[in-house]
């Protein structure tokens, strides 16, 4: 196969593979969606719906089409067809329908009919096909949409056919072909068809084939139930649209699950690239600061091969004392003889250049002159460049310690599908620019910690990623009336709770700023634990559950409801508590996977305390009591995203409820567990590994610990998507470690 090249699209449906020799899919080369067995799943269940034999036929470089026959319905239950088939090799019939195919190759949606028109007068086969028979190939619309089909007689045997283009993202990459379709209208002129074609191919078609088409003609077309009226057709031409229109979306779902893997494998790549050049300990200021930059300009040149990126400049402090006002060059990568950063050495903030106004708005791809409007030297016609030029952060603030100015090029502009925002490229950024502020935020937070200043700055980072996901939310779904409108109840609801979500954690993240110094007197009164403390969190992380396919388990409260009745505390500082316990699962649990949340009475006794537990499975927790010292960072999260304040902010907490918090880390397997059942799976899976892996899972379903630690679909399968080859091979040996947090709450005194 050949490298990809991004933004890469689909120049077939079926991937290619040495695997698949015998149906000669080796002669498909470039870049495919989905693996051929999973294909002939598709293609068998259609098939079977039609009740009619079918075929998908794809376009190889060769220009000799590549063909998937259902295994369920072929043409032996249609005797003519499976006749004449058998007798010939199929060679003729596959000519047929490889030259009909042809006439779509690579076409759009958009102009579909035109283009088929004019393929159709200038084809060869087509003109010779219309001189015998006296008839054109017609394109039926049936769908506004660009949905529509290729309707004509079999030039050999006289049986209607169908021709359905497929689309993946617009562009016809095969055709499904319907076949052996005996219409009432014209069942007597078939007969006529089928002597013309003997008569033309005498020489090469025994007299004994023809005989025996014609009797299994006249003995099929005996049955009824095998000759269409014409509203039987008009349905199957309308079952066929339907089942067409589920496998594009299988196709674009499956399309978009390769580029996020890509995306995923890529970033990851350049993170881990980066986190293994990191120092062991950041210092404020000195050499160490001098190498981060200059590891990051090589992961910068990684990023932009993989994503033919046109250049990254980043702008970042040297002297983690100063206020970044102004910002130097700290690396750079790719292209730049541009107009658009030639000369610049530095940006250089002008607040009283921009209002508050401007400065909430998030800077996108063809409004970035309000960023440059605020910045000194960069006040330049930038016409030519506005469709490819992108910030990070987004939206933009001055008070950053990192800023990265992308240019993108022409042939992969920044505002193309794939590098919207909230799209594919950007995400990648953003991930890979969130990791580099979380090793800067690292440095700012030693200075801090040694020096007493900039604490408030070492927030702005986070919350900047806060705000790249409202902007998302914004930009794709709310940037007008008509989206708006167009959005369905539950979306509706749904954007709703994600954007009340980001607003609750940047609330939470801003105050916690306060807490570093001074935690305030709780001011305590009771509360309802589940209600109000518990399931409003599960709500906020959706998105974030959802991208990890996680599961929050929440036991129902009325199952003991005397173990539960209500907290008494400071609902405001508790809720910070919970926000830092359940944002440290999320961030550190394993895909896939549970975490469990809980509050109740220790034994039911009114004076008994209260006990919240926020429980995950992920990767092992490090450091004893230090994980709750200031800015501690483990040393297996290094380059991950965070600022080490979380722990010491709960514990804070817990302390001025006169209570505590106690964290234990046990390992429940060797193995990354819900990779277990992906793996055993997996066609490539390892003959060492496989008996191993089946004795784990056997003793985790048969302690019921398998259930605790697997997020689950309701109708019993795995929650987690569709791991990559790759992806299992590098986690499956990952051990998978409990870690679970228990915070004391006093009960009311009476």
């Amino acid at each position: 196969m050949k490298p990809r090249v991004w933004p890469f699209r689909p120049d077939h449906i079926t991937n290619d593979g040495p695997e698949w020799d015998e149906r000669e899919l080796n002669k498909l080369t470039g870049e495919g969606v989905i693996p051929n067995e999973y294909l002939e799943g598709i293609q068998t269940s259609i098939c079977a719906n039609l009740a009619h034999p079918t075929a998908i036929i794809e376009f190889s470089p060769e220009g000799v089409p590549v063909r998937t026959d259902s295994r369920l319905l072929v043409y032996a239950l249609h005797p003519p067809c499976s006749t004449f088939r058998e007798h010939t090799d199929h060679k003729y019939c596959y000519e047929c329908d490889d030259n009909h195919a042809l006439l779509f190759r690579s076409l759009n949606r958009s102009n579909i009919a035109t283009d088929l028109e004019m393929r159709i007068q200038s084809s060869v086969y087509i003109q010779d096909y219309v001189k015998v028979l006296g008839e054109v190939p017609q394109w039926r619309s049936e769908q506004d949409d660009g949905r529509g089909y290729l309707e004509y007689d079999c030039p050999l045997l006289g049986y209607r056919e169908l021709l359905f283009p497929i689309f993946c993202e617009d562009r016809v990459i095969a055709t499904f072909f319907v076949g052996e379709i005996a219409l009432l209208d014209n069942l007597d002129i078939i007969p006529r068809r089928q002597q013309l074609f003997f008569e033309e191919y005498s020489g090469s078609i025994d007299s004994d084939v023809q005989s025996d088409v014609r009797r299994a003609h006249t003995k099929w077309v005996k049955d009824s139930s095998n000759v269409l009226n014409i509203e039987d057709y008009r349905g199957l031409v309308r079952r066929t649209c339907d089942e067409l229109t589920g496998l594009e979306r299988t196709l674009g779902e499956q399309m978009e699950l390769q580029r996020e893997r890509y995306v995923r494998s890529c970033v990851g790549t350049r993170i881990q690239q980066f986190d293994r050049t990191l120092p062991k300990q950041l210092s404020p200021g000195g050499d160490e600061i001098d190498c981060l930059w200059k590891n990051l300009e090589i992961c910068l040149k990684g990023l932009i091969d993989d994503f033919d990126i046109r250049y990254v400049v980043v702008f970042g402090l040297q002297d983690l004392s100063e206020q970044p006002s102004v910002l130097p060059v700290v690396a750079q990568a790719g292209d730049l003889s541009g107009d658009l950063i030639a000369g610049i050495d530095c940006l250089s903030f002008d607040l009283a250049k921009s209002s508050l106004e401007d400065l909430a708005h998030p800077i996108t791809s063809t409004n970035h002159e309000v960023l440059f409007d605020c910045i000194e030297g960069l006040a330049v016609d930038l016409s030519p460049h506005a469709h490819r030029v992108r910030v990070f952060p987004v939206p933009f603030f001055s008070p950053s310690s990192t800023v990265f100015l992308v240019g993108y090029r022409d042939s992969n502009p920044g505002t193309s599908v794939e590098n919207k925002i909230g799209g594919h490229l950007d995400s990648a950024l953003a991930s890979f620019y969130a990791v580099v502020c979380s090793a800067i935020s690292s440095a700012l937070a030693a200075t801090a910690h040694a020096r007493g200043s900039a604490t408030y700055r070492i927030f702005g980072h986070e919350v900047g990623q806060l705000t790249i996901g409202l902007d998302f939310l914004r930009s794709t779904y709310l940037s007008s009336a008509r989206r708006m409108r167009r959005l369905p109840t539950r979306k509706a609801e749904d954007i709703h709770r994600d954007i009340e979500g980001y607003l609750r954690q940047v609330y939470f993240l801003t105050q916690q700023a306060n807490m570093i110094s001074y935690i305030r007197s709780p001011a305590k009164r009771e509360f309802k634990a589940y209600g109000e403390l518990l399931f409003k969190w599960k709500d906020t992380y959706r998105l974030e559950a959802e991208r990890k396919c996680l599961q929050f388990y929440i036991p129902y409260p009325r199952s003991s409801f005397e173990k539960r009745p209500p907290v008494f505390g400071d609902q405001i500082l508790l809720e910070h508590l919970v926000y830092n316990l359940v944002n440290n699962a999320v961030k550190y649990c394993f895909r896939g996977t549970k975490i469990h949340m809980d509050c109740k009475k220790r034994d039911g006794q009114p004076t008994s305390p209260h006990i919240l537990t926020v429980r995950n499975y992920g990767i092992e927790l490090l450091g004893g009591e230090e994980v709750y010292q200031l800015y501690h960072r483990g040393p297996n999260v290094s380059g991950k995203e965070g600022l080490g304040i979380g722990l010491y902010i709960a514990r804070q907490i817990a302390q001025a409820h006169g209570g505590g918090i106690e964290y234990a880390c046990e390992r429940v397997s060797m193995f990354n567990v819900p990779l277990i059942v992906p793996y055993l799976s997996s066609p490539r899976a390892q003959e060492r590994l496989i008996q191993l892996l089946r004795d784990e899972l056997d003793g985790l379903v048969q302690s019921r610990r398998y259930d605790e630690i697997a997020a689950l679909e309701e109708s019993g399968g795995q929650r987690y998507g569709s791991p990559s080859y790759e992806e299992l091979q590098e986690s499956i040996t990952t051990p998978t470690w409990q870690v679970a947090f228990t915070v004391t709450i006093p009960a009311k005194e009476e």
